[in-house]
């Protein structure tokens, strides 16, 4: 996970008014452990899944 952040990180410092949007097994809980490093997840197979659309949606909210 810190690979992933500091990664995300280091492209926001280069391209700072451009969204970061991880999607390399995005998937439930993903998103909480990713908080503030990226703007959102692109979710793949795991929103084929209700279940799991759902959890990340409840991640995602305030």
């Amino acid at each position: 996970m810190d690979h992933i952040a500091a990664v995300c990180d280091a492209l926001r410092a280069r391209v700072p008014d451009s969204p970061v949007v991880y999607g390399g097994s995005a998937g439930p809980g993903l998103l909480t452990r990713l908080r503030g490093a990226v703007d959102g997840l692109f979710l793949g197979r795991f929103a084929h899944d209700p279940a799991a659309l759902a959890d990340v949606l409840d991640e995602a909210a305030p």
